[in-house]
């Protein structure tokens, strides 16, 4: 049965390989990626970028929100390669508390409840949630659903996360800790503001991940997680 779901799961992957002939340029600039033109999405949920070699018959998986951080943003990203999920996601966390212990307090709470609000799904494919307005993707890659985050009821046994098990096994944990990084800002961001798609949640976790919150001023920040997260704050609460 589980080979069943793996044929089927491949299946779609070829019809999701990118066969565009003229690949977009790089954008480094974030208000272009959040321009009109590309906000017409609705949903909630998070991705990976899989990437076939054909020629040397192997296959590489990454983070949607890391795969942008190189090819857009032109950062990479600084997390440890040797260290484990928990510990990337603790560095993540930390970062936020640069100008933000509101934001990093709600995270970590959240965070520190993500396992029990988490269902890992086995031999299923998620069925994918139009909301990740990506604007690049190189030649024999697809976008997968990795995760859906939704409302607790009874229709998804009253968890948060569903995430497909056979995507999250093949994640290191740099990319795992980045995931359940990328689920409790994008939770933040749904509870704050009735958002469209998740593209600056993904900025967000980029920045944090390449550690490049530092180079920005508080008025930068604020007015961004203001106005793209719908957090209000007071002076005397944004630290």
């Amino acid at each position: 049965m589980k080979t069943f779901f793996l044929i089927i799961c491949s299946l779609i992957f070829v019809s999701k390989i990118s066969l565009a002939q003229n690949r977009p340029g790089i954008l480094t600039d974030y208000d272009k990626i959040m321009s009109k033109e590309f906000s017409d999405r609705v949903g909630n949920g998070g991705d990976v970028v899989v990437c076939n070699d054909f020629k040397k018959n192997k296959s590489s998986i990454e983070l949607l929100d890391f795969f942008e951080l190189r090819n857009i943003y032109g950062y990479n990203r600084k997390l440890i390669i040797n260290k484990s999920l928990d510990q990337n996601l603790d560095l993540l966390i930390g970062r936020l508390g640069h100008f933000d212990n509101v934001m990093q307090k709600k995270v970590q709470a959240y965070v520190e409840n993500f396992i029990n609000e988490a269902f890992f799904i086995d031999n299923a494919c998620l069925v994918d949630i139009a909301d990740s307005n990506h604007l690049i993707l190189p030649n024999n890659c697809g976008i997968f659903q990795i995760a859906i985050q939704s409302e607790p009821d009874w229709i998804n046994k009253n968890y948060r996360y569903i995430i497909d098990r056979t995507l999250w096994d093949r994640l290191d944990d740099i990319n795992r800790a980045g995931l359940v990084f990328h689920e409790i800002v994008y939770r933040v961001a749904i509870e704050n503001k009735k958002i469209k798609d998740s593209r600056a949640t993904r900025f967000l976790v980029s920045l944090v991940a390449a550690d490049k919150l530092k180079e920005f001023s508080p008025e930068q920040y604020f007015k961004f997680i203001t106005s793209e997260f719908g957090i209000k704050y007071s002076k005397t609460k944004r630290n």
